[in-house]
């Protein structure tokens, strides 16, 4: 008969307390620990600590002690707590706050190219529309080659989505061609002694003294906001000799100037040429323009105003436009503080006439 042994040695038993028994893998009955195992360590606080369970500190033996490193910050105090708010909540407004001063800005800078835009625009209208009305009557009653513009702005109209917004407005000056009307230094001369020449008292608007036409829809509160002038006599030639060598209105060039004391001084020179050249339109501007140039209708190009001024053909010309805008600029201004503020305004007979403004 064969006999089974268990190659496997017994293994041994874990220290237990003495007293307690435990199967001794071989016999199957209970054995004592020794008695020489009854002084083996008990676990701290009377606990069994398992492999999971968290460890517990050791205070060393001196009871009372503490180490410094395992000293816990205090709790803050509500005077603490409510600076450490304030000073939160002052730096959240602080961020919100700059983030709304560059949201306005930036919504001005749009505004502000728009309306640029336009007066150039307003600007170039005057060109095309003075060419049509030169080479539609230049037969009949020729008028002069030179024209000019009073622009104004007013607010948008109410009920339109653009609520908020400026639009520009024009009033018009033409002059049918005469010896007194060759020279447009001559003219602008005697339109700024006119506005000089005002009666400072009483309100003078350039609308109904010195312009033709105002475009329709033009406010009486509107503001004055700058000069333009086109001009037919082009380094092509004069609008005479260049009318007998086309064959509309659409191949006569023009050059658009403008000119504004505020905010700061501005000037532009533009050359619009006709349909030979594909009405291609070059443009030097000092602060009247300050869109990017991708996102500029027309590309023109920034130069200072000295250039603009000491223009050989075109700085006289922009001289007294000048002079012009000044004067016409400061009566508006009086106009608008005397027609907001009735008490300001004395007795005595008006300078404005009734006329009729065409539309």
């Amino acid at each position: 008969m064969n006999t089974v042994t268990n190659p496997r040695p017994p293994r041994p038993l874990p220290p237990n307390p003495a007293g307690h028994r435990q199967y001794d893998g071989n016999r199957d009955h209970l054995a004592p620990y020794p008695a020489e195992q009854t002084d083996l360590p008990m676990p701290h606080h009377g606990a069994a600590q398992g492999i999971f369970s968290e460890p517990r500190p050791d205070h060393g033996t001196h009871h009372g002690s503490r180490d410094p490193g395992d000293e816990q910050p205090a709790d803050p105090t509500e005077a603490e707590l409510a600076a450490l708010r304030h000073e939160q909540d002052r730096a959240w407004r602080q961020a919100r706050d700059e983030e709304d001063r560059a949201r306005r800005q930036e919504e001005q800078r749009r505004r502000d190219g728009a309306l640029q835009w336009q007066v150039f625009h307003r600007a170039w209208t005057l060109s095309i529309k003075h060419a049509q009305a030169a080479w539609e009557m230049r037969i009949r009653q020729p008028i002069a080659p030179y024209a000019v513009a009073f622009l104004f702005r007013q607010p948008t109209n109410a009920t339109l989505p653009t609520h908020g917004l400026l639009e520009v407005k024009a009033a018009t000056k033409l002059w049918l061609s005469s010896p007194e009307t060759e020279d447009p230094a001559d003219l602008l001369a005697a339109a700024t002694d006119l506005v000089r020449n005002r009666d400072p008292e009483q309100p003078w608007d350039v609308r109904d003294e010195l312009a033709n036409r105002c475009d329709g829809g033009m406010l009486p509160q509107a503001e004055y906001l700058g000069l333009a002038m086109s001009n037919l006599n082009t380094h092509t030639g004069t609008f005479a000799e260049v009318s007998r060598a086309v064959t509309s209105q659409l191949g006569i060039p023009g050059t658009i100037l403008f000119v504004a004391a505020e905010p700061g001084p501005q000037a532009l020179l533009a050359d619009r040429r006709g349909v030979n050249d594909r009405n291609r339109v070059t443009i030097h501007s000092h602060r009247a323009l300050s869109t990017p140039q991708v996102t500029s209708p027309y590309p023109y190009l920034d130069v200072s105003l000295h250039r603009l001024y000491q223009d050989a053909v075109h700085g006289d010309l922009l001289t007294w436009m000048h002079d012009l805008d000044r004067e016409i600029r400061a009566a508006d201004q009086t106009r608008r503080a005397l027609t907001t503020h009735p008490a300001r305004r004395q007795a005595g007979p008006t300078r404005r006439d009734s006329r009729r403004r065409s539309q």
